[in-house]
């Protein structure tokens, strides 16, 4: 809604429209700011990013991935899992750990550095009473 408002307004004034011929330079860049944040994803962007990321985090074909997740009942963990360093092998571990998930999550690649240092973690926030 705000992306085609923004554009909108942006093709108006470009235009000559007498309504937005007059808007400073402050406001059209504030409607390019708005056309900028509110665009539609960009998925094959989205993609590419992310196979340059796995390239740069990678070792021999391997990526640490780091999951933390908590549960309907409280428990919250994180673990750190190799999985093979390609963007099909990522997505299809991602949308795995977010279907079975039962409450919140976080999935995304960290480096070997901070895969060796890292330590797994286990916490039952549930008050037994």
């Amino acid at each position: 809604m705000f992306y085609n408002l923004a554009i909108f307004r942006l093709a108006k004034r470009k235009l000559g429209d007498e309504l937005y011929v007059n808007d400073s330079d402050e406001h059209t860049r504030r409607h390019r700011q708005d056309a900028r944040k509110d665009a539609p994803v960009d998925s094959l962007q989205v993609r590419a990013d992310l196979k340059n990321e796995l390239a740069e985090l990678q070792c021999d074909g391997m990526v640490p991935v780091y999951v933390w997740q908590r549960d309907c009942d409280g428990f919250a963990r994180s673990s750190v899992e190799l999985i093979p360093a390609t963007v099909m092998a990522y997505t299809k571990y991602e949308c795995s750990e977010y279907r079975n998930a039962e409450g919140q999550i976080t999935v995304y690649p960290i480096s070997y550095e901070e895969a060796i240092e890292y330590e797994p973690s286990f916490c039952d926030r549930r008050e037994v009473a």
